[in-house]
């Protein structure tokens, strides 16, 4: 592309310091159809370059997660945010000799790194990144490749680092094109304490982000303080822009873990172990959980520490109804709902505190226990909901995006038995059986996805 001689855009002095070297003023390049200075976003102009998937370029790069609604429907993504490109602000004006918006002195913009810290940063492909911002923007970010070998998506190396031009005092969220990070980390460059924005991440599904201020922890704002250890409280999200540094909270229906940063302070975000638990029982009182020390009893159950359980919670299929009235004299369905973690590291460089293997050989037991139909047994003997025991477990394990429904093995098959067997030996031929549940149906998932049966 031919570039015009005036299009130089000018760096001044920081407008929140006396320091030199920061961008007010800056001005943001755009993309048109003619061969000279570009004048227009990447999107709504029907000719070269826009929407021509050929060149890369247009709405079908967004990641698919941010196009949908909670139920998975398709949602019309340019009526929640009709811009595309760079969030401009009303003191942005298009300067037609540049072909460039410039932005006066009073619009504080700033570089954001988003870095992922995880070992395979130079192989899993993030990108495209969506930075949407809260006043109607989406820019896609696309970090830098080893082009040296490349054949369509597929690249030797690929940096999952990405630089976003963001504008202080804005909110924004943030959609990874593939799982996110289990540890990323945020920084924004030559800023100080009074460039504040409030960041959000989206996750593939319900996890226990851990969330670190200069390496420091810094709990959520739903914390319980009455409580010893770590337990979250169902609150409403209150980070804003008045927060300080690192105030964090997880949204539990969008899966959004949000986040106030400043130029002063480095953010990381880290994905913890959680194991989610989620026990089906026949139609019941759900008073019955009520009359006992339930989280005591599951501990014994589990043979685990109580403070181990973070949360619990009791969920009749009457909550899931608009007519509740209707149907508040039936017994229902009842879920409950169990999540266990460990206490957060205090530091983000500390190595000791939560281990993930001590989680997972846990949801192992768990889940082999209930799969032979030894914690159903456990379950009555302990009397824990008045001889009802549960007859559904759907499991999140640690670090896993998919609850899976687990089965209870009614019957075994043996296909093939050993043969070519010596003393103190291995068989040569090993059995193979096939387990069946209570329907006939062949049992694809036995035990964890760490520790799985063979």
């Amino acid at each position: 592309m031919q570039l015009l001689e005036k299009a130089i855009p000018g760096v001044s002095a920081n407008s929140s310091s006396i320091s030199p070297g920061g961008r007010s003023g800056i001005v943001f390049p755009t993309i048109s159809r003619m061969n000279n200075m570009p004048v227009r976003p990447w999107t709504g102009v029907g000719a070269y370059p826009c929407r021509s998937q050929q060149h890369g370029i247009g709405d079908f790069r967004i990641p698919k997660i941010a196009l949908t609604n909670l139920t998975g429907h398709r949602i019309n993504i340019s009526e929640m945010y009709p811009h595309r490109g760079i969030s401009r602000s009303n003191s942005c004006s298009l300067q037609s000799s540049w072909g460039m918006y410039m932005c006066n002195s009073s619009t504080d913009y700033r570089m954001l790194i988003i870095e992922n810290m995880d070992s395979d940063t130079e192989k899993r492909r993030l990108s495209p990144v969506a930075i949407m911002s809260n006043s109607g923007y989406i820019d896609l970010i696309n970090g830098p490749q080893d082009q040296s070998l490349c054949n369509g998506y597929s690249c030797r190396k690929r940096i999952s680092t990405f630089m976003a031009i963001v504008q202080s005092g804005q909110t924004y969220q943030i959609y990874f094109s593939s799982t996110p990070p289990r540890h990323t980390r945020f920084r924004l460059l030559n800023a100080d304490s009074t460039i504040k924005c409030v960041l959000a991440i989206h996750f593939d599904s319900l996890q226990q982000t851990d969330v670190y201020a200069n390496t420091m922890y810094i709990p959520p704002t739903n914390r319980d303080l009455r409580a010893p250890v770590l337990v979250l409280l169902d609150q409403p999200n209150n980070v804003t822009l008045a927060s300080s540094p690192g105030s964090n909270y997880f949204d539990r229906i969008y899966q959004m873990a949000y986040f106030a940063i400043d130029g002063s302070t480095m953010i990381d975000i880290k994905v913890s172990p959680l194991l989610i638990l989620s026990f089906g029982f026949p139609p019941m009182d759900p008073a019955t959980f009520y009359s006992t020390n339930l989280v005591a009893n599951l501990a014994t159950l589990f043979n685990i520490p109580p403070e181990k359980i973070r949360r619990v919670k009791i969920v009749s299929a009457s909550n899931e109804t608009r007519n509740r009235r209707q149907v508040s004299s039936v017994l229902l369905p009842v879920k409950l709902q169990i999540e266990l973690r460990d206490e957060p590291r205090s530091t983000s460089t500390a190595v000791s505190g939560v281990r993930a293997e001590i989680l997972s050989n846990i949801a192992s037991t768990i889940i082999n226990r209930y799969q032979t139909g030894e914690l159903q047994v456990a379950w009555r003997n302990l009397n824990i909901t008045n001889g009802t025991v549960p007859s559904l477990l759907v499991a999140q394990e640690p670090f896993d995006n998919i609850a899976d429904n687990l089965s209870i093995i009614n019957r075994l098959l043996l296909v093939r038995p050993p043969s070519d067997c010596r003393q103190q030996s291995p068989c040569t031929f090993q059995p193979i059986l096939i387990a069946y549940d209570i329907q006939g149906n062949v049992i694809q998932k036995l035990g964890s996805n760490e520790q799985p049966w063979q």
